[in-house]
């Protein structure tokens, strides 16, 4: 839930993108899975997914 699953959810995100989803839809499913996986996690992914767009 932490640093151990970043690498992980950057090649997700990424493959998320070139696939069509935009980066709101993104965020829309992280927030989702908040409830399951826990707010730090969330806030985790978000800022991946930032730092992919800002990157981008």
């Amino acid at each position: 839930m932490g640093g151990q699953t970043g690498p992980q959810l950057r090649i997700n995100i990424e493959a998320g993108l070139k696939v069509g989803l935009s980066e709101t839809e993104i965020a829309e499913i992280i927030w989702q899975m908040a409830l399951y996986g826990g707010l730090p996690a969330a806030i985790n992914a978000l800022n991946t997914l930032t730092s992919i767009c800002e990157d981008g």
